[in-house]
């Protein structure tokens, strides 16, 4: 099934965001509208934050710039980086692929964010994608693993 591919660290994140995200994963307005047209309300719980609590198996986040072990929430609750493991890194340093799609299905990516993803190659650098009032940007090397950063344009967080 996945033949042609080079890597099967990429093909493994890939393949886990993409079982994960596959079903429901395209999101319809409550109004029963499109989503392009649908009005942007802006989100008044923190959506990263919440997804981070519905996935018990990841670690502790680390909260604006402190080192964390893969998960860091930045912008009082508005960005969200994953930090995931690679092939240089030390065992149990960075997020498996288990973790990764975790939050990555809380937060229903799209399955065109997981295609673009899944071509992404180590030569191409950072790529963007946004879905539901989320930019996203990521680079992967089998070296340095996925690396995301999330962004809910939305969410404003509390003064």
């Amino acid at each position: 099934m996945y033949r042609g591919f080079q890597n099967n660290r990429r093909v493994a994140v890939i393949a886990v965001l993409f079982a994960l995200t596959g079903c429901g994963a395209a999101a319809t307005p409550a109004d029963g509208g499109s989503s392009s047209t649908a009005k942007q309300v802006p989100a008044i719980e923190p959506r990263l934050e919440n997804a981070l609590l519905a996935c018990s198996e990841l670690p502790e986040p680390a909260y604006v710039s402190a080192a964390s072990d893969g998960v860091t929430v930045g912008d009082r609750g508005a960005s969200l980086t994953l930090d995931g493991h690679g092939e240089d890194d030390l065992p149990g340093v960075g997020l498996t692929t288990d973790q990764i799609g975790c939050v990555a299905s809380e937060l229903r990516v799209t399955d065109a964010v997981v295609a673009q993803m899944d071509s992404t190659t180590a030569m191409q650098g950072r790529q963007n994608a946004t879905w539901d009032g989320f930019e996203a940007s990521w680079t992967y090397h089998p070296d340095n693993g996925l690396d995301l950063i999330i962004t809910d344009t939305r969410y404003t967080p509390p003064s």
